[in-house]
């Protein structure tokens, strides 16, 4: 978690600045990162929660997975599409 915690407060750091503008896909890889971090928070709170070593199945992580694969490339595609 301390890595996606640091690339997000990184990226906004790096756009501090009036000169740097904010990117779409900054934006959206930002938000994939987090969604992966959600997966893998969930996975690892169920661990801890029942005491083993066993989270999420691995039908329900490849979903969520999946899901978020499906989410990011149709906001990439819309996202794209918009001109600012």
């Amino acid at each position: 978690m301390a890595v996606v915690g640091a690339v997000i407060v990184g990226y906004f750091f790096g756009h501090v600045g009036p000169a740097v503008k904010f990117a779409r896909t900054g934006e959206l890889v930002i938000i994939v990162v987090f969604m992966f971090a959600v997966i893998g928070l969930i996975d690892d709170w169920i661990k801890v929660r029942n005491k083993r070593s066993l989270g999420l199945h691995k039908r329900g992580k490849l979903v969520a997975q999946i899901a978020a694969g499906i989410l990011f490339s149709e906001l990439a595609v819309h996202l794209s599409l918009i001109h600012i």
